[in-house]
């Protein structure tokens, strides 16, 4: 017999930095849906807080811990009526800020995911990438996963999550214009190549400049829709789900003639290329991008640098070290809005240490370990443009950073200098920087010879740790 159980989803428009007036509107529409019957209602993304933040400082002040205020407020309400809700918001972990969706119950919060994929927008250009991928959790009988917004245009995330068993994965969401292709098709294609409901809900109205569509919907596992929401006003979506069908992944449509299984029929050990950096297949791919190299982060070799051992002390086996890829090229103002910061956010935006006149800065796509980029806190293109106390400043800072250095990282040579103009090799051709590149004796990342790979031995921030904690103490 059919198992089934009905879900809602709540489409609905968000107040920026309104966390009370916002929670107090999923409340009322929370108590909606569980009159109708349903036992798990998902809410938009960053539903509490807002999304259309100008800067990381503007967002830290409406981000809150999990479990913490607002969800203890919403799982009160869950005890009351028995039932479950997710809901979109932003979490503060330490200093760090995360797009979170959080599964609340009778008893509390469940689980939570921090979303991984992260557009340049809105709120997303601050917040830190999810270190994990998305769990399964159990709300009552349904199993269910989470991914939000951009998540969705990666099928290998929820294809994690049906082969972790997902009955219904839920993705709250943001979609403004230009989400219209994702909403019609991507969520259906979720559904029928995993064999799985995809409930994505979306928000509606307009926050600083940005209109969201709407377009929330509720996609069958055969893919297509058991509700849809196909407007940019506030609704609500209903569905019932049957677990039974979730779960059978073997679909009979002639027996013995045209039988298909979504997870066996997989091969998986052909998919290897999944998981490598773009770039891998070979140095003409490289090029065509136009990145010259990728760093190759291998913190296990830091004791080779900091405290070389004798030839009879034994060293363990490295763990295999992780290759990112470099973009093309940074954002051109990147300088210019971590001196304008809070300095609350240094160690997000990498900023090791501010002067009156200039700002210094960890290269997040370094040559080497410990690659700083030195620049006036004015943004300035040419040289001449600096005054005369700007440019002292600046020698007196790149002069303080190489003892630095010397001393944190043992390092044995400097490579100095600045790149004026585009042609010239400036990523940031409107505001000019000096390279400090840290050196060492036989090393060989001014000519990668592996795969086009350089060696970082250090995380950024282990590294931003280490630096600040000695400027601290050099006064």
């Amino acid at each position: 017999m059919a198992q089934l159980v009905k879900i809602a989803g709540v489409q609905m428009d968000i107040a920026l930095g309104r966390v009370e007036q916002n929670l107090a509107a999923i409340t009322e529409r929370f108590r909606e849906t569980a009159a109708a019957g349903a036992l798990l209602t998902v809410f938009p993304e960053c539903a509490i807080s807002g999304y259309c933040f100008h800067d990381l400082a503007e967002a830290r002040g409406y981000a809150q811990p999990v479990p913490g205020p607002a969800t203890e407020q919403l799982a009160g309400v869950c005890r009351e009526l028995s039932t479950y809700l997710i809901v979109g918001m932003l979490e503060r972990d330490g200093e760090r800020i995360y797009n979170a969706s959080v599964l609340i119950g009778p008893a509390g919060v469940i689980g939570k995911y921090r979303k991984m994929h992260l557009p340049y927008l809105g709120v997303d250009r601050f917040t830190t990438p999810g270190e994990k991928a998305s769990e399964v959790f159990q709300c009552g009988p349904l199993r269910v996963g989470m991914n939000i917004c951009y998540d969705g245009s990666f099928p290998e995330s929820a294809r994690c999550l049906a082969l972790e068993g997902a009955d219904l994965i839920a993705l709250p969401t943001n979609w403004p214009p230009g989400g219209e292709s994702t909403a019609d098709y991507i969520i259906n294609a979720r559904a029928i190549e995993n064999q799985v409901y995809y409930l994505a809900v979306n928000r509606v109205g307009d926050e600083r400049g940005f209109h969201f569509i709407g377009k929330s919907r509720l996609s069958r596992p055969q893919g297509g829709d058991l509700a849809a929401l196909l407007d940019d006003i506030p609704g609500i979506l209903y569905g019932e789900i049957d677990l039974e069908v979730a779960r059978n992944k073997h679909l009979v449509r002639v027996p013995g003639a045209h039988e298909i299984h979504r997870f066996n029929d997989r091969r998986p050990e052909l998919y290897g290329r999944l998981t490598q950096p773009i770039g891998d297949t070979g140095a003409a791919t490289e090029a065509e991008r136009g990145v010259l190299h990728r760093q190759m982060w291998a913190p296990w070799r830091l004791d080779y640098i900091t405290n070389p051992s004798s030839p009879s002390t034994p060293r363990r086996d490295p763990p295999k070290p992780v290759l990112s890829a470099a973009p093309n090229s940074e954002p051109p103002s990147f300088i210019a809005r971590a001196a304008v910061s809070d300095p609350a956010c240094d160690r997000e935006n990498l900023v090791v240490y501010r002067s009156p006149l200039t700002i210094t800065i960890l290269n997040r796509y370094p040559y080497n370990n410990g690659h700083l980029l030195v620049s006036p806190l004015i943004q300035k293109g040419r040289l001449e443009d600096l005054t005369p106390a700007e440019r002292t400043e600046c020698i007196e800072v790149i002069t303080k950073m190489t003892g630095i250095l010397s001393r944190c990282l043992n390092a044995e040579g400097f490579n100095i200098g600045l790149n004026l103009g585009r042609v010239a090799g400036a990523g940031v051709p409107g505001h000019l920087h000096w390279h400090i590149v840290p050196r060492w004796n036989g090393d060989t990342n001014f000519m990668p010879a592996v795969a086009g790979a350089r060696v970082i031995p250090q995380s950024l921030d282990a590294l931003w740790q280490i630096l600040t904690d000695a400027i601290q103490q050099d006064g």
